[in-house]
């Protein structure tokens, strides 16, 4: 590893969502370190993935709302067929607060694998993973906000918005000062900048197969 170089984060929005298969996917093919966060929970987060299933899509607003940028997103079908509508539905919500997206279709034979992909990886998984090195440049372009722990407990309410045609008459002054709510949440320190790391072209990949 170079200096100033980190791993590439991976997070699921839930369990069995194929986290761990794309995990071994990178690890096949790309020229930098991956490191496997589980069910996302917030911080930095480099690629969020989720299955197709409509279980496992309802839960992207919540990993969404913890992402600090709009995350690369690799959809997994783990499930064959055509996709659901409510899983559609469900990332159709998400597009907006993503800065890309990518489908890993569904491969028949890793199902009946301990550890797919195996020994070899499908040309287009491999196509797949090539594009994500510019997609995570992209990504990183974004400015990161600043997210608050998930257990920091309520959200301020946004401003009441008055109804047209009707005026609000300004607050009575107090006597005393108001008591003062909790601070703030600390900005922290900035955040990494993106992982560096390049993906073998065509012809460098030994373990390649055209499916």
């Amino acid at each position: 590893m170079t200096d100033g170089q980190r791993p590439l984060l991976l997070g699921g929005v839930a369990g069995g969502v194929g986290t761990s298969t794309f995990v071994r996917v990178l690890r096949a093919v790309a020229t930098i370190p991956v490191h496997d966060l589980g069910v996302y929970r917030g911080g930095l987060v480099d690629l969020l993935i989720t299955s197709n299933t409509a279980s496992a899509t309802a839960q992207l607003g919540c990993a969404l709302a913890a992402c600090p940028r709009p995350p690369v997103l690799i959809v997994m079908h783990t499930v064959p067929g055509g996709i659901s509508r409510a899983s559609k539905s469900h990332l159709r919500s998400a597009e907006p607060h993503l800065s890309s997206t990518f489908e890993v279709f569904h491969q028949r034979t890793w199902p009946e694998l301990d550890s797919p992909p195996g020994k070899s990886v499908p040309k287009p998984v491999v196509s797949l993973v090539r594009e994500l090195p510019e997609a995570v440049r992209r990504m990183y372009s974004v400015p990161a906000r600043h997210v608050a722990p998930q257990n920091s407990g309520p959200q301020p309410l946004p401003p009441a918005v008055t109804p047209p045609g009707r005026t609000v008459s300004p607050p009575r002054p107090r006597e005393f000062p108001p008591r003062a709510g909790p601070p703030p949440p600390a900005a922290g320190p900035p955040l990494p900048g993106p992982p560096q790391f390049s993906v073998p072209q065509p012809g460098g990949l030994p373990h390649v197969t055209g499916g």
